[in-house]
């Protein structure tokens, strides 16, 4: 684990704040915990079942006790979701049970406590346009769908802020997604298989960045819905030629037919209110990615 280096000029500006972190064993999870805490604020964690993944230096309470904690914090960071797979069964409760129910649960519960809600770009109205904050909403998953439903309870809140994401990665991420999946293919086989020619495009911010966006959302003075991308969609064919980079024995190949649409953002109106300049570098975290991939086999 990194040392945590603890910015005084940053306390001093913001203030010591109480968080709580509900889905603090997420990747997510992980990496606001570490940049809370070298904040100098106050963190608490909330996990479901796994731990492997908590930081180790800050309090962590299971989920079972979340009723029964002091309600006295400045920031509540909802980051626990279900994001269904195609093989899970019962996929309709799960998504009622963590998308909607335990978001209702929570505001109910910090009704006096800024609520910083994780929502995906999953609530978009289906279109080949360029979304930004204010793009249609009609999602067409059941997954987009769940989000969308506890967007709507979050706005209800006194102090909110929801921040809609697209494709986080970063380490300690499951494998189980375009990205980390290609990535272990090369380290592990050394090649990556690409469905079509590689044109589709995706847009994947990298989770030291969305940390980054859910602490500013939560020092925002006003209430806001804010969308959390990176500048650029990439290729599928440059995400491979970035891992080939990193990993020069790699070859890729491609197979079939790709008939995903490709998604891209502007979502230059969040970084202005939010004073976001820069994002980090897709390769450097690739290169990070990669390393952690290495280091778990």
């Amino acid at each position: 684990m990194g040392r945590i280096v603890i910015n005084i000029k940053t306390m001093e500006r913001h203030g010591n704040k109480k968080a709580l972190i509900i889905g603090s064993n997420s990747f997510l999870g992980r990496e606001l915990s570490e940049q809370l805490l070298a904040e100098g604020h106050q963190v608490t964690g909330v996990y479901r079942e796994g731990t492997e993944n908590l930081e180790p230096s800050m309090s962590q309470v299971a989920y079972t006790e979340l009723s029964h904690l002091k309600t006295n914090f400045d920031w509540v960071f909802l980051v626990a979701a279900y994001i269904p797979k195609k093989t899970d069964k019962e996929i309709k409760a799960n998504l009622q049970k963590t998308n909607i129910d335990l978001v209702d649960q929570v505001i109910k519960t910090f009704s006096t406590t800024r609520i910083v809600f994780c929502s995906s770009v999953s609530v978009y109205e289906a279109s080949a346009a360029v979304r930004d904050e204010k793009s249609a909403l009609a999602p067409a998953t059941a997954y987009g769908k769940s989000k969308l439903a506890g967007e709507q309870m979050v706005a209800r809140c006194r102090s909110y802020a929801i921040v809609r994401f697209s494709s986080i990665f970063g380490c300690r991420m499951r494998p189980t997604t375009f990205l980390p999946r290609i990535a272990l293919q090369a380290l592990t086989e050394h090649h990556i298989t690409l469905f079509g020619n590689g044109t589709r495009k995706q847009n994947y911010i990298a989770v030291a960045d969305a940390a980054k966006y859910l602490i500013k959302a939560a020092k925002a003075e006003n209430n806001g819905v804010y969308l959390a991308v990176s500048e650029q969609s990439v290729s599928n064919l440059k995400v491979a030629e970035v891992i080939q980079e990193a990993l020069p024995d790699t070859t890729i190949k491609h197979t079939g037919t790709d008939t995903s649409p490709s998604f891209c953002y502007d979502n230059a109106a969040t970084r202005k209110a939010l004073g976001i300049v820069t994002h980090r570098s897709f390769k450097n975290a690739i290169d990070t990615l990669i390393t952690c991939l290495k280091n778990e086999l």
